[in-house]
């Protein structure tokens, strides 16, 4: 069966065949990952809220309608700003008489960011936009050109 050069039945070398064997199941590996784990997503149009506390008018400033935003940390873009609100930021305080109040907290603000993403909806149904998980309540470091800031993911639709 398989000779003194290592070759079985004398016409193929048996590291030649462990090679074949090896790359067969690898392209059958990445094709059965690109066509058949994918058949079941679905492209979506989304929208959802980035909530932003306690930031400078500076971070106010530099998210803006129409620009893109980012994930900081896989740097790819999460959707278009279709909206910003700011408001005054408030701290619940003790006061010395023992009241408590909710307070301005000077210079600072409380921002909503509405944005409009493509995601991709898998089989599972969560959804995907690039390697960003948009998941209501995930913590996220959000990015403009002009600055980032953290933000928690809110009301998505």
């Amino acid at each position: 069966m398989i000779t003194k050069d290592g070759k079985i039945f004398g016409k193929i070398n048996i590291f030649d065949l462990v090679a074949l064997l090896l790359a067969a199941v690898l392209v059958f590996g990445v094709s059965y990952r690109l066509l058949v784990l994918k058949r079941d997503e679905t492209a979506v149009d989304i929208t959802y809220h980035l909530v932003i506390k306690n930031v400078r008018d500076v971070t106010v400033n530099s998210f803006f309608e129409n620009s893109p935003v980012f994930d900081y940390k896989s740097d790819s873009g999460i959707g278009t700003i279709t909206k910003v609100e700011k408001e005054q930021a408030r701290a619940v305080m003790k006061l010395l008489d023992g009241s408590v109040v909710n307070a301005p907290i000077d210079e600072r603000f409380d921002m909503t960011v509405s944005v409009k993403a493509k995601a991709t909806k898998q089989g599972d149904g969560t959804l995907m936009i690039g390697k960003t998980k948009i998941i209501d309540g995930l913590e996220l470091k959000a990015s403009t050109q002009k600055g980032n800031c953290m933000a928690t993911i809110r009301d998505v639709r």
